[in-house]
C-alpha cells in the first residue's frame, strides 16, 4: 500500500517534534490508534480532522500541504 504524501508529512512533522501518537492524538481529540490509521494511509480523514492534527502539531493545515504555516497575504501564496 502506498502511503499518501500528506500522511507521510504528518508523521514527519510529529517525529521532528519528538512527539508520540498518543500525545498528538490526545491534543487533537482522537485516539492514538485513529491517528496511526491516518498516518499510515489506512484512513482518509476529513479536512477538519487534518486541521485538528495540524493545530496539535503547532501549526495549521498549511504545515501539512505546503510545509509552512505562514501565508503572504499580499500575494495570497503560501
Amino acid at each position: 500500500m502506498t502511503i499518501p504524501w500528506w500522511a507521510e508529512r504528518l508523521r514527519e512533522i510529529r517525529h521532528e517534534q519528538g512527539r508520540t501518537l498518543e500525545d498528538v492524538g490526545s491534543e487533537a481529540g482522537m485516539s492514538r490508534h485513529y491517528l496511526s490509521t491516518i498516518e499510515t494511509g489506512r484512513h482518509i480523514p476529513k479536512i477538519d480532522t487534518l486541521e485538528n492534527i495540524a493545530k496539535a502539531l503547532g501549526g495549521n493545515i498549511y504545515i501539512v500541504v505546503k510545509g509552512t504555516d505562514v501565508i503572504d497575504h499580499r500575494t495570497r501564496s503560501v
